[in-house]
């Protein structure tokens, strides 16, 4: 028998889109906490969402502009952020209509780009 152990860093977790913020589960709080801003990347082919947290070193640090840079809210259970205008622009370019009761997606955190991916649409 092959058994295959499975960790906290494995697993996916969700997120919702709603037409004024994107909030995820509590599965990857902790990779928000002690940070001060997030980085929103939109990769347009794969309608995936990217959020890098920032600490407030590299929220300062030149090389981010300042308008690429969102504000979020963290609490025990969840992280939410963004404005209307944020996600409207999120979901146009991410090729999704968003219903009123919000649209769940998929949330994996990626070591490589040190940056929680949301996915809207099922596996990408």
């Amino acid at each position: 028998m092959s058994v295959k152990w499975i960790s906290k860093i494995d697993t996916t977790g969700t997120a919702t889109i709603y037409q004024n913020y994107i909030q995820t589960n509590k599965q990857f709080v902790d990779k928000f906490i002690d940070k001060y801003s997030v980085l929103v990347g939109l990769d347009d082919e794969t309608d995936t969402i990217y959020l890098k947290p920032l600490s407030l070193d590299e929220d300062n640090d030149v090389k981010y502009q300042s308008s690429l840079k969102i504000k979020f809210n963290i609490q025990k259970s969840f992280m939410r952020f963004g404005n209307t205008k944020n996600i409207s622009q999120i979901a146009s370019i991410i090729h999704v209509e968003i219903p009123k009761a919000g649209l769940r997606g998929i949330s994996k955190w990626d070591e490589k780009e040190n940056s929680l991916v949301i996915c809207f649409g099922g596996e990408k």
